[in-house]
């Protein structure tokens, strides 16, 4: 019987462990702008990059659970100067490890977001959009919208400029889930 319990909390210890947070950081280009977060679908928070001392407010960072199954999930900011944001889509590290979460038909209401179905592309990334590290990359099958979506970590990621205005609800809508996959930080 004790075998048993034991083995029941170890394996529930383990998926709660397993879970994979996708992450969607936010940037201001211009380093006195600042973000603020207005909410977001059932599960999903946003807050200040404490790391940035006095310009935490410039980045926003947004988290949420990536489950197994594609999730349609949404979020909302507004930006206190007319600028640029960077959008950078990626997961959230857990230790050493590096997680990968999938997204696709990513909409912006409020600024314009280009290929955000990722459908073209010139490899290594999509089309409109900049790449940081070496393993983020497109996939050509079996996505949810048209026929490409990408994989991202927190080290390996997808980025994009849009173009905000001052006091102006921005909100992002996307597709997201679990890549099943992930890097190691040695």
């Amino acid at each position: 019987m004790k075998f048993l319990l034991g083995f029941v909390l170890g394996m529930s210890g383990i998926m709660v462990a397993s879970a994979v947070n996708f992450r969607i950081d936010l940037q201001c280009k211009d380093a006195t702008g600042g973000l603020v977060f207005k909410g977001g679908s059932e599960g999903i928070s946003g807050g200040k990059a404490g790391w940035l001392k006095d310009k935490a407010e410039t980045r926003l960072i947004v988290l949420g659970k990536a489950s197994e199954q594609w999730q349609e999930k949404s979020f909302q900011f507004v930006p206190k100067k007319d600028g640029e944001v960077s959008v950078q889509l990626m997961a959230d590290p857990v230790g050493k490890k590096r997680p990968f979460v999938a997204y696709d038909n990513i909409r912006v209401e409020g600024a314009v977001l280009a290929n955000g179905g990722f459908e073209t592309y010139q490899p290594p990334r999509p089309n409109g959009w900049w790449n940081m590290g070496e393993n983020c990359r497109v996939v050509g099958e079996n996505a949810p919208e048209g026929k490409n979506y990408v994989e991202v970590s927190h080290n390996d990621r997808f980025f994009q400029h849009i173009k905000c205005k001052a006091g102006e609800l921005v909100t992002v809508t996307f597709l997201v889930r679990d890549a099943k996959r992930e890097t190691e930080v040695k």
